[in-house]
């Protein structure tokens, strides 16, 4: 059985009970919700955050046939804002009396406008305090074990009662929760996402907040995450759904699906949960470099896909003028460039959205997240070499897992070696001044039908990197070997290279200065720059390729002077 959106219908195996899906289109701006109809009671499961939400849930909770306004009971599975938002609004459900339940640790961060653990910091909303009337897993509960009571409203009473740990489930702290009219639900205590997170049980439909999404970049490290209680709490639901009775799982943002498939979603959960037990904490700071980070990959996406769309378009038509019609074919099914254009396309549109207000930062994130996993299913660096550069290959096939290590705050594994930096500098301008093949290896191969066609592309695809422009290396004696990433040390040289003779320059200059305990090198370019070319988003994008490749990095630009630092640690 599934749920149909927006109808009141009966959940499954609760026949007395009537659910109302309010869902839509996943949006990291807004939960979905919830109205559940027991009969004389009403419970709303994460109001979200739409203001224009309110007006329909009104209309569904005064519309419930045979069935009068009573205390509604606004239910949060955690206290995020972008679950619990309409509710701290001025007039949250058009005048309807309602009262909040949620974890204690929420009604604390609720009561307190706790901008952290609510996440109004990363969302920038501010918090308006408001009671929580209903407060689940209390400490009270936690030590005396006791029924509670709680009197809503005159006459109204919530009764609160621990479940004894026994089965399949037992790993989850759990209460049953009575309605003023008997009708009851079950609450457990997940914590992970954060410390207040619940799922709740009504019949067979469990509603699992943002369980499914603790572990995606930007989501995973926010105020108050902990990995230990994640994956404690996905062993717990994995084996409440294994001990049967749950056929439906409702997501915090997403349609509800079976429960089969989430058993397998929450075993794919707890593996990457422990795959990355270092996430660091994702606060405001880090939101602004992910954000930053993300506007800057559709900038250096565009230029790095450009010119491989490029080179591979050329690539195919030498070869067809050659009537290797059979490698030409190759090569322009080595990557989709209008799928790549595309996911583009629609992420400069969502950019322009964000510019113009419409959009918050972490969906920025995610829709640059999005995008390039789109772009790396259709991305081979395999089947790309021979006839693209190395280093555009590595650049491209590297800007989904630095983004996701600028959100996580976990460095590169192959960040740093031991290097030869004048070895290393001179191996480039030989590299760059020279193609990358020879008339000797052309000749021998002509009996090798394989080898002759790797060389035939290597020869046809090749192009002068930077035609016309010359490169110094300078060094003040006998330099130490230094500590950085040999290969993107490699890329990050190219790519402001790049740059440098985009804006003008002639002549690049690399000079290699000893300093105390360290090693720096200065890259400047020579002739008449265009400073415009070195726009924010471009510096950016310079020092953080350099950060990565284990330097530390300085810039400065003075009229048409302009000049990069990197100063490197001894090894």
């Amino acid at each position: 059985m599934v749920l149909t959106n927006v109808t009141w219908q009966e959940v499954p195996g609760q026949s007395r009970v009537r659910i109302f899906p309010f869902t839509g289109k996943p949006d990291v701006s807004s939960s979905q919700c919830y109205l559940l109809d027991f009969g004389a009671s009403c419970v709303v499961i994460d109001p979200g955050a739409e203001h224009g939400r309110a007006a329909v849930l009104s209309k569904q909770i005064r519309g419930r046939v045979g069935s009068p306004v009573t205390t509604v009971i606004v239910l949060l599975t955690h206290c995020h804002i972008d679950h619990c938002a309409l509710i701290l609004s001025e007039n949250p459900l058009n005048g309807i009396p309602h009262v909040i339940a949620a974890h204690e640790a929420a009604a604390d961060a609720i009561e307190t406008g706790d901008h952290a653990l609510t996440a109004g910091d990363i969302f920038r909303r501010t918090i308006t305090p408001r009671e929580v009337a209903v407060r689940l897993f209390s400490k009270e509960d936690r030590e005396l074990g006791v029924t509670r009571s709680i009197e809503i409203a005159p006459g109204e009473v919530v009764s609160i009662s621990l479940v004894s740990s026994r089965g399949e489930g037992a790993s989850l702290p759990a209460q049953d929760v009575t309605l003023p009219d008997g009708g009851t639900f079950r609450v457990y205590a997940i914590p992970g996402h954060s410390p207040d997170s619940i799922c709740i049980q009504v019949g067979e439909v469990l509603f699992l907040g943002d369980l499914l999404f603790a572990t995606a970049p930007g989501i995973a490290g926010i105020a108050g995450f902990s990995v230990d209680d994640l994956v404690a709490s996905i062993a717990g639901v994995r084996a409440l759904i294994a001990a049967g009775g749950i056929t439906i799982c409702c997501n915090g943002h997403g349609d509800p699906i079976p429960a089969s498939s989430v058993a397998k979603a929450l075993a794919a959960l707890e593996k990457e949960a422990r795959e990355h037990p270092s996430i660091q904490r994702f606060d405001i700071a880090r939101l602004g470099a992910s954000s930053d980070h993300a506007l800057d990959l559709l900038d250096e996406a565009g230029d790095l896909f450009a010119v491989i769309g490029g080179r591979l378009l050329a690539l195919s038509h030498h070869l067809e003028d050659l009537e290797e019609l059979g490698e030409a074919v190759r090569f322009q099914k080595v990557l989709d460039i209008d799928l790549v254009d595309e996911a583009l396309s629609g992420f400069h549109f969502f950019c322009e959205e964000f510019a113009a207000g419409k959009r918050v930062d972490l969906a920025v994130i995610q829709k640059a997240i999005q995008v390039l996993g789109k772009i790396n299913r259709v991305f081979s660096s395999e089947a790309l070499t021979g006839a693209v550069d190395l280093t555009l290959i590595r650049r491209a096939g590297r800007l989904l897992t630095d983004f996701l290590g600028t959100i996580r705050g976990i460095s590169p594994q192959d960040a740093t070696g031991v290097v030869a930096l004048p070895a290393l500098l001179n191996d480039l301008v030989r590299r760059v001044t020279h193609p990358p093949y020879s008339d000797e290896e052309f000749l021998s191969a002509s009996g090798d039908e394989e080898a002759f066609l790797s060389c035939l592309v290597a020869r046809l695809a090749y192009q002068p990197p930077f035609p016309g422009v010359s490169f110094v290396v300078t060094e003040e004696g006998d330099t130490p070997l230094v500590q950085a990433g040999e290969e993107r040390l490699y890329d990050a040289l190219i790519a402001i290279s790049e740059d440098l003779v985009a804006s003008g320059a002639t002549e690049i200059q690399f000079r290699i200065l000893k300093r105390v305990g360290a090693v720096s090198l200065q890259i400047a370019g020579e002739g008449p720059l265009i400073r415009e070319v070195f726009h924010a988003g471009r510096i950016r994008r310079h020092l953080r390729a350099f950060t990565l490749a284990g330097g530390s990095v300085d810039y400065r630009a003075e009229g048409e002077e302009m000049e990069y630092t990197v100063r490197f640690s001894l090894a």
